[in-house]
């Protein structure tokens, strides 16, 4: 047989003679090429070449001299482009992923680019198999002999090695739990053999949110749990041979346990009640608990449980060393009583403090619950109460739509989103009025200190954002110090105020590049001081929007300078000759890198008609002939920016002694 089997592999034609018989039977390609290496040998022929001539001789073809080196080469996998294989690798499950990662480096580096993340990883270890579960498809290593079986689900055969169960089946798991960035939803390890080391196959750190352990020793549970991510790790569940249960503290010590969430210990594992203080920050727990005293330990559980301020509810297993009727012992020791001859399944009994609670009282986990749910004006309250309540209310950064505040010589008036505050002058002092409340308090104090009182502290308080602030200070009698912090997140201002000073004394309080939008208003000709200082201030130089309003001062064209930076603004402006500024405007904006769109209030000289000059300055004529009743004429210009396809769009509209001016640009 062996000098037959030489004779076919190197005479060609009698190695295609044996595919067409194979291909002839119909016996399917797999099996076909197991008998034809089992008969002439494995290095008789590769499995692309069989590939090829079985599916030609299985298609008619029979012509056993072909030569197909004249057919273009075959594609393999590895000609898919990389964006193919990326969107490939993209619609596999993780399981099918880390197959096609062992096919080469190329491959192996698309399949890592996607974060593996399995619902769950399942491994038993025993000295005669090892069995692993990625999600719901199932692989094994068996023991036969001196050797092993492997079991694959995609593949039909069972494979025979000669290598040891444990040594093959890492050889493939192993890959697969070091593979970068993996995470598991919930990672379970059983092992029945203390020889199995941690770095065999785990990473030093791996992404498990919930993790089962069982192990023969203490020390085999804990190596194992330090390998899970700390902090990522929430829920934790052990369990131990009953031969290993030696000291659990080097279980309490471990990083994994003092930042998990829930813990369980399973039935073999008894805990003293003392060892209750490890789990103080912890939601949620199972174990079993071993008392010498029930009279002396249960309310000592009581009492612990009660101080942790994490805990929502646990589950207790309670044994008495020695002891009977564990149940009777426990109701009993909490004061409880159980009617004589009565064998109860269940008693609940509830654990009330004789002093009476207030909102101090309750638990941090609690007290952060309740104002994560209240809107900021509701926690505005919350945080006035004392210190404690106070820090809780502050871990929510507050946000607001809206913040009015309105000062007057009579009254302080402000507006949180919605909710209306007041504080007057009455006279003899002042009177408060808060929506919260039906009554309107009375002080003696002054009304702006007494207002002050309750609104400073809002606005100061740590990383508060608003949309809008509005700022009405029509008197000079408040201080920028007294009502906002150094520096104040507020997305859009308005601030109404007497005098250029007090306007950029509010507004160099809002933090600069958080302000996106600034409207300001100047109510009388006191405010024709120097306004150039508002373009001084980061505010001015960071913001988006501009807004300038006032009947007594005009910017001149040069002043529009200032105005590169802006996406839109809105001002007046005053020429003394219409026919050299109108088209300075035009240029100066052209350059605007970021512009959008603006809106000017044009006047002209006094004895001028600003409509036709600015008009006639860009080359419009303007219409002749009488307009309708109540209609104003307007006159639309288009300017193409000079070397870009970009241009702006001017609409002018008259209004007697001024005219309206729109621009925008558009791409």
């Amino acid at each position: 047989m062996k000098m037959s089997s030489d004779l076919i592999k190197e005479n060609h034609r009698y190695l295609k003679a044996c595919i067409l018989y194979e291909a002839l039977q119909k016996i399917p390609i797999f099996d076909s090429y197991r008998s034809f290496c089992d008969t002439v040998g494995h290095d008789a022929m590769g499995y692309p070449d069989f590939e090829f001539w079985y599916y030609r001789f299985y298609h008619g073809n029979r012509d056993l001299d072909y030569d197909w080196s004249v057919d273009p080469k075959p594609k393999t996998i590895m000609d898919i482009p990389a964006i193919s294989m990326a969107k490939i690798a993209e619609y596999l499950d993780p399981v099918e992923r880390t197959r096609i990662r062992s096919m080469n480096r190329a491959i192996k580096a698309v399949a890592d680019s996607i974060p593996p993340v399995f619902e769950k990883i399942e491994i038993i270890v025993s000295d005669s198999s090892m069995s692993w579960w990625l999600n719901d498809k199932r692989f094994s290593c068996d023991k036969k002999g001196s050797g092993c079986t492997l079991y694959r689900p995609y593949c039909s055969k069972v494979e025979k090695r000669d290598t040891c169960h444990i040594k093959k089946g890492l050889e493939h798991l192993a890959p697969v739990l070091k593979m970068p960035n993996i995470q598991v939803n919930h990672f379970s390890l059983r092992l029945y053999d203390k020889t199995l080391n941690r770095d065999d196959f785990l990473p030093a750190t791996f992404n498990a949110k919930s993790v089962h352990i069982y192990g023969q020793t203490t020390n085999q549970v804990a190596q194992f749990l330090s390998a899970m991510t700390p902090g990522h790790l929430e829920s934790i569940s052990l369990d131990v041979s009953m031969f290993g249960r030696e000291n659990k503290r080097i279980i309490f010590d471990t990083d994994q346990f003092k930042l998990a969430k829930s813990v369980e210990f399973k039935f073999l594992w008894t805990i003293n009640v003392k060892d209750l203080v490890h789990f103080s920050h912890l939601n949620r727990f199972k174990c079993r608990l071993i008392s010498d005293n029930a009279v002396e330990d249960v309310p000592r559980i009581r009492d612990m449980i009660s101080t942790f301020e994490e805990f929502e509810s646990c589950e207790l297993e309670f044994s008495i060393v020695g002891g009977r009727c564990r149940m009777r012992k426990f109701a009993e020791a909490l004061g409880e009583e159980i009617p004589i001859g009565a064998q109860p399944m269940k008693i609940t009994h509830w654990s009330v403090d004789p002093e009476a609670k207030t909102l101090v009282d309750m638990p941090v986990v609690l007290m952060n619950k309740v104002a994560k749910y209240l809107d900021p004006v509701e926690r505005t309250y919350l945080r006035s109460m004392n210190h404690a309540i106070k820090a809780v209310a502050d871990t929510f950064p507050p946000v607001f739509e809206k913040i009015e505040v309105s000062v007057s010589d009579s009254s302080l008036y402000w507006k949180l989103n919605n909710q209306s505050f007041s504080c007057s002058n009455n006279g003899n002092g002042c009177s408060l009025k808060k929506p919260n409340s039906s009554k309107v308090e009375k002080s003696e104090e002054f009304y702006i200190k007494k207002g002050l009182e309750y609104l400073a502290p809002v606005l100061k308080m740590p990383n508060i954002q608003v949309n809008f602030l509005s700022l009405y200070l029509p008197d000079e009698i408040l201080n920028p110090d007294d009502l906002l912090p150094a520096s104040f997140n507020a997305q859009s201002v308005y601030i109404y105020s007497k005098n250029t000073n007090e306007v950029v004394q509010f507004l160099s309080k809002l933090t600069p590049g958080y302000l996106e939008s600034i409207s300001l208003k100047l109510m009388c000709e006191m405010g024709r001081e120097n306004y150039g200082i508002i373009f001084e201030t980061d505010q001015f130089k960071q913001a988006k929007s501009f807004e300038y309003k006032s009947f007594w001062v005009s910017f001149t064209v040069n002043d529009l300078l200032n105005f590169s930076h802006l996406k839109s603004f809105k001002c007046r402006l005053r020429s003394e000759n219409a026919f050299q500024d109108v088209p300075r405007i035009r240029d100066m904006i052209s350059t605007f890198d970021e512009f959008e769109s603006c809106e000017l209030e044009f006047r002209g000289r006094w004895d001028s008609v600003p409509m036709r000059e600015f008009v006639e300055a860009l080359g419009e004529k303007i219409p002749i002939g009488p307009l309708k009743e109540g209609e104003k004429l307007t006159i639309t210009h288009y300017y193409r920016i000079p070397e870009s396809r970009e241009s702006l769009v001017f609409k002018i509209t008259d209004d007697e002694t001024r005219c309206h001016v729109g621009i925008r640009k558009i791409r």
